[in-house]
């Protein structure tokens, strides 16, 4: 299933979220991305009530990714994908 993203500022390095939708489904990620040998956190409390807010109002499944990059920022890994 191949999804089109809706709403995403890349030039903002304080947009959080990605909303994207396909025929069958529309979702909000929240992405959290480190650099090795971090780890990404979980979403904190507020965050998760913050976006499953903004999905229900926008008739969207919440979900969280977590990104890991190496050292020269190439993806290390899989990306975990967690919905709320």
């Amino acid at each position: 299933m191949e999804f089109e993203i809706v709403d995403w500022d890349d030039e903002d390095p304080e947009a959080l979220d990605i909303e994207a939708e396909h025929s069958e489904a529309h979702m909000i990620v929240r992405v959290k991305t480190v650099v090795e040998p971090d780890e990404p956190e979980d979403l904190s409390a507020v965050e998760v009530r913050d976006l499953m807010s903004k999905a229900s109002e926008r008739k969207a499944v919440a979900w969280e990714a977590k990104v890991r990059l190496d050292e020269d920022r190439l993806l290390k890994g899989d990306i975990s994908w967690k919905i709320l």
